[in-house]
């Protein structure tokens, strides 16, 4: 797998507090990287790290496979907490501005603004835009350049139900598209759940866990525990009987996601075969409850 940004042991500390603990990071080429976290946990610090913005107190970073961090931060964009906008320009008149700071081509405005949706209200004062809309201009400045990765801290904190709409399907769009990476922050678990296609978990500082957003989807789902006294028994009859297909094997329990409305059968088989049966439960967690359960309220 091709990592375009790989860390390993990344740590920053400050006089009074490590914000950044050892964090190995690993994000692929067309992923759509969702970085949970509490306010403080270490989401902008590491943001920050990456784009150059803060140094690192020690640990190793590599961008686009590459140690050369200049050469690999041209191809990143960023939106670090709100765009710093010229309110009384229009979007057009924000776009060269940045782009003659950043050295972007003039050239690809039109075609950046049209891609977030802001053709129609290019020549409008920026001063006059939705919440929503500033954020897409933000992300229109991020785009010159034709970067290969986006970071956007928080990108819709603080937006209205069609604002939040706007930046998510800008960010489909430009994944579908134009083939761009993302690593975004967000404590909009909901939302994120709707774009992510991997997760990273941190908390004080550390990297909790990194999970496919698949493998996230099915452990999440509606499930049945089972607790037997033997269940290496338990998973040779209930193959037999064809009752399970996708499961998880954890000590004396057997957790199955299929076939799970069939709890009364599958008790009747199990203690037929000999093998007793603990307990049976259904289960439906929640995206939420399963970043509490491994950062804490």
């Amino acid at each position: 797998m091709e990592y375009i940004v790989e860390t390993k042991d990344l740590t920053k500390k400050f006089p009074n507090k490590l914000a950044v603990d050892h964090v190995s990071m690993h994000i692929a080429r067309g992923d759509i990287y969702g970085f949970i976290g509490k306010n403080g946990a270490g989401k902008t610090t590491t943001m920050k790290l990456l784009l150059g913005l803060l140094r690192p107190t020690s640990g190793e970073m590599s961008l686009f496979g590459s140690t050369k961090l200049d050469e690999g931060r041209i191809k990143i964009g960023s939106l670090i907490e709100e765009p710093g906008l010229y309110k009384n320009s229009d979007a057009i008149e924000n776009m060269k501005r940045f782009a003659i700071l950043n050295g972007g081509d003039v050239n690809e405005i039109n075609e950046i603004l049209d891609l977030v949706g802001l053709s129609g209200a290019s020549r409008r004062k920026v001063r006059e835009y939705s919440l929503g809309m500033k954020q897409r201009l933000g992300i229109a400045i991020s785009l010159l350049g034709h970067p290969d990765l986006l970071i956007l801290d928080e990108p819709i904190n603080g937006l209205d139900p069609a604002g939040i709409k706007e930046i998510r399907d800008t960010i489909l769009k430009l994944n579908k598209e134009k083939g761009v990476s993302f690593l975004i922050s967000s404590h909009i678990l909901d939302e994120l759940a709707k774009i992510t296609t991997r997760y990273g978990i941190i908390n004080d500082g550390r990297l909790v866990e990194e999970i496919e957003a698949d493998v996230l989807n099915e452990r999440c789902q509606t499930n049945l525990k089972i607790s037997v006294d033997n269940v290496n028994k338990a998973e040779s009859i209930l193959k037999e009987n064809n009752l399970l297909n996708r499961y998880e094997i954890n000590d004396h329990e057997l957790v199955m996601f299929d076939h799970y409305e069939e709890a009364a059968k599958i008790n009747e088989l199990l203690v037929k075969g000999g093998v007793k049966v603990n307990g049976l439960s259904h289960s439906d967690m929640a995206f939420e409850d399963y970043f509490i359960e491994r950062i804490g309220r």
